[in-house]
């Protein structure tokens, strides 16, 4: 079943601990649309599929609020949705880093060819994030750590 997506608005500004976006989804059970809503997400977001999303029942409907887990590659994270209304709902990831989103922040106009490997991270403090990157013709890394639970980072050119 194709799920239709609309005003899909992606947030991303924020670049650790989440990614956010608008969701709309179809007319199947509220847990499963929900979950296929964000699979698809991801996706987009990604470039992967996500191995599994679990979400709890719920009864859609204008505030109503629902954490998720998802694992990846042998990681969990969590999302966690707010209902717009009955079919449309905001998200939030935790405890995952999109490199798509890192390798965003890192682009300026003298650096070229940044890729921060993985799509998706495990994104607790103490992990680290290597990116590989151009400037003046010469291959660079960045590790990139995650220093806490607020999504502050520690960036050091090596």
């Amino acid at each position: 079943m194709m799920i239709r997506m609309s005003r899909v608005l992606l947030l991303c500004a924020a670049l650790f601990p989440s990614c956010k976006a608008e969701v709309h989804c179809g007319r199947k059970k509220a847990a499963d649309r929900m979950e296929d809503s964000m699979r698809e997400k991801l996706r987009e977001l990604t470039d992967q599929s996500v191995a599994q999303i679990d979400c709890p029942a719920v009864k859609p409907g204008a505030g109503v609020k629902v954490s998720c887990t998802a694992s990846h590659n042998g990681f969990q994270f969590f999302i966690d949705a707010e209902f717009r209304d009955d079919t449309n709902f905001h998200m939030e990831t935790r405890g995952v880093l999109v490199s798509k989103v890192l390798e965003a922040k890192l682009a300026r106009p003298d650096v070229s060819g940044v890729d921060c490997g993985p799509r998706l991270h495990r994104a607790a403090p103490g992990d680290q994030v290597e990116c590989q990157f151009m400037r003046e013709d010469v291959q660079r890394t960045l590790r990139v750590t995650i220093k806490d639970d607020q999504g502050n980072l520690d960036f050091q050119e090596e």
